[in-house]
């Protein structure tokens, strides 16, 4: 077990003159090797304050790239849905490996009910999904975007629900 370091005189000069040189309250933290919290506890002993304005704008950062990121998500989301609609109407199939090593593929006249229940069950969770993921608040810019995901989203879940039932 580790002893614990008392905070003495050296912590506070550190502190105070890390702050002075501009550096943020995590990397004096890591320069004096001790908690974030503790350097929090020394400066505001000391009547320091640390510029929060680089970690607003970090973390406003971090949410517009969030944003993006559940763009692209709810995009790939959406193709993969259309995909699995596509197949219940297409003709289905069982590949077979051929002697020479290529891959044919047996048509059959049409979708299991099984593997049309599946199916249906994997478009109706992806679209309760990407509405979901839809309606978390983003940024003015990407509202429009949002807004046409979701439309599209919900279009995709009424054409599951509307699915032939499977026995």
């Amino acid at each position: 077990m580790t002893a614990l370091r008392v905070l003495g005189p050296e912590d506070e000069d550190a502190v105070r003159e890390l702050h002075r040189q501009g550096l943020s309250r995590n990397a004096i933290a890591r320069e004096i090797g001790r908690s974030p919290a503790t350097v929090s506890k020394i400066a505001k002993g000391l009547g320091l304050k640390f510029d929060r304005a680089a970690t607003k704008a970090a973390t406003a950062a971090k949410v517009v790239d969030a944003a993006a990121r559940r763009t692209e998500l709810v995009g790939d989301m959406l193709v993969e849905a259309s995909r699995l609609v596509r197949r219940l109407s297409e003709p289905y199939g069982s590949v077979f490996a051929s002697k020479d090593g290529e891959s044919v593929v047996t048509p059959l006249a049409q979708i299991t009910p099984a593997g049309a229940r599946d199916l249906a069950s994997a478009v109706a969770s992806l679209s309760a999904s990407i509405v979901r993921l839809s309606t978390i608040p983003v940024s003015d810019s990407t509202t429009e975007a949002r807004s046409m995901l979701g439309d599209l989203a919900h279009a995709l879940g009424v054409a599951a629900e509307n699915l032939p039932e499977a026995s």
